[in-house]
């Protein structure tokens, strides 16, 4: 046998285990990727699996879930809005092709992108990192190309800390299961999918002005259209021939400061060429950027991020551009009604009240974070996150539901509230299963009749509504030092019930 041959058997062995170890560090990679099996580990995308046609569905970088309060679009547009923004990291591309698998005729893509996906945004180790935790769900939509080019941006240590941790399919299964209850009680309590307030949040990109945060991309790639950017959109118009329609828009900002640079000029000169670009491949792009800007008080904590406040008035300036547009007529408000949503919405409420646990007589509901239990009650719209001490109100209407045990059902009862005003010591008028029951004063433990009359209304089912007046957040009512924006007044830390008859 010469060496000649023996080097060339050498060299394929080699190959074939080349081959043997990229398949099977593929096949390893892949393993260690969480399924969505049924109802998805994650929020957003438990929207986008279970929430019906026609809808509109927004999507882009963190910046949408700051910018847009999706319950406004709901109720001014007539559509089932839903808010997919996330972090700008995770490619746009990776982004489409999940929607391509899910998006019907009917539904309608809102895009407030960032400049930074019109220009070369490069695969982030960190989302390549996430792969394996929050953003797995994008994973399942990749093309084989993606998926290969996803594996050779993970790093050995990603690997390996993944390897690490509970993949076993049984225990995915059983808490995607017991998500499903949670998830539909957000739902039904009006969460879309925005970003929920933070109290003492800071600005963490001031390190830099507002235009080197906003143009990081195109400092270091140029102020030009990618290619990257043009197969995205190749995606778009697939989608578009399938009857899907999108509508682009542009993302707001905060700082006194922004638009204002040295990079003016070279953004108003990119702002033309998306322009141009948009208008010749046919997709819709409406509002202008430079339009979209609020002064520093509205700085949540990056640039691009703005406070509620901000978000409810761009909201406003956006569900007024689309009205004034040629695209208006989409949302068709005469075949999709705010009485069909609102319909949708009772039906639904009081189906998933019947799986509440019948509330026995003087059993205590706590509103604390660590011993709320939502078996025992449905939050509805109007509350903030539970604390270590219990949970406030936010804005002027906060509901709940529970569900009366035979023992309480169809009696005159007596709840007891302890609980709390912050600010002003006002009045709230209870609202019981929609009717006026009073006016009364919740500072402390409150004993409140509820006549059998009000019980009787829909059998064992009970909604409270607290109706407040005179809101102010801690920054309003104590100065800039409170540093939270929350739109508060009643805090609830417990609740029960008693018969008296």
């Amino acid at each position: 046998m010469s060496q000649a041959y023996r080097a060339k058997q050498f060299l394929l062995w080699i190959f074939v285990l080349l081959v043997i170890s990229v398949i099977s560090y593929g096949a390893y990679y892949n393993s260690l990727v969480p399924k969505d099996m049924y109802i998805g580990s994650n929020y957003k995308n438990f929207l986008l699996n279970n929430t019906d046609s026609p809808r509109l569905i927004i999507e882009g970088g963190s910046n949408g879930q700051h910018e847009v309060n999706s319950t406004m679009m709901e109720k001014e547009l007539g559509i089932t809005t839903i808010n997919l923004g996330d972090n700008v990291m995770i490619p746009l591309r990776h982004k489409l092709l999940r929607l391509e698998k899910h998006v019907k005729l009917g539904d309608i893509i809102l895009l407030p992108l960032g400049w930074a996906h019109y220009s070369i945004c490069p695969l982030s180790p960190k989302y390549a990192h996430r792969i394996f935790k929050e953003h797995h769900m994008y994973y399942e939509y990749l093309t084989f190309v993606d998926k290969v080019k996803l594996m050779g941006s993970t790093s050995f240590l990603s690997l390996y800390f993944s390897s690490l941790e509970d993949h076993n399919y049984i225990s995915q299964r059983k808490h995607e299961l017991s998500q499903f209850k949670k998830y539909d009680s957000r739902f039904l309590a009006g969460d879309r999918g925005d970003f929920k307030i933070q109290p003492n949040i800071t600005n963490t990109s001031k390190h830099l002005t507002c235009d080197e945060y906003t143009f990081s991309f195109q400092l270091r790639y140029g102020f030009e259209i990618s290619e990257i950017f043009k197969e995205n959109m190749d995606i778009v118009k697939s989608l578009q021939k399938k009857g899907i329609k999108f509508l682009f828009t542009w993302q707001a900002v905060a700082g006194d400061e922004c638009y204002l640079s040295k990079y003016n000029r070279d953004a108003h000169i990119f702002y033309n060429k998306i322009q141009k670009y948009m208008k010749e491949n046919e997709i819709p792009l409406i509002g202008n950027p430079f339009k979209n800007k609020f002064s520093s008080e509205y700085i949540y904590d990056t640039y691009s991020h703005i406070r509620p406040k901000g978000r409810k008035i761009h909201t406003k300036n956006l569900i007024n551009t689309i009205k004034k547009s040629n695209y208006y007529s989409w949302f068709s408000p005469e075949s999709i009604s705010s009485d069909k949503l609102n319909t949708d919405y009772e039906s639904i409420k009081y189906i998933v009240a019947r799986t509440l646990e019948p509330l026995e007589e003087k059993s205590i509901i706590y509103f604390s974070k660590d011993k709320f239990k939502d078996s025992q009650v449905l939050l509805l719209e109007g509350w903030c996150q539970l604390e270590p001490w219990g949970v406030w109100s936010e804005g002027e209407m906060s509901k709940l539901i529970v569900k009366l045990s035979d023992t309480l059902t169809n009696k005159t009862i007596k709840m007891t509230l302890l609980s709390k005003i912050f600010f002003t010591k006002d009045k709230t008028e209870i609202f019981i299963n929609g009717k006026l029951l009073g006016n009364f004063l919740l500072d402390g433990l409150t004993e409140i009749t509820i006549p059998k009359s009000f019980i009787s209304i829909k059998k064992d089912i009970l909604e409270i509504e607290f109706e407040n007046i005179n809101i102010k957040s801690p920054i309003e009512a104590m100065g800039p030092k409170a540093n939270d924006s929350r739109k508060i007044k009643l805090g609830i830390e417990s609740l029960s019930f008693q018969a008296l008859e």
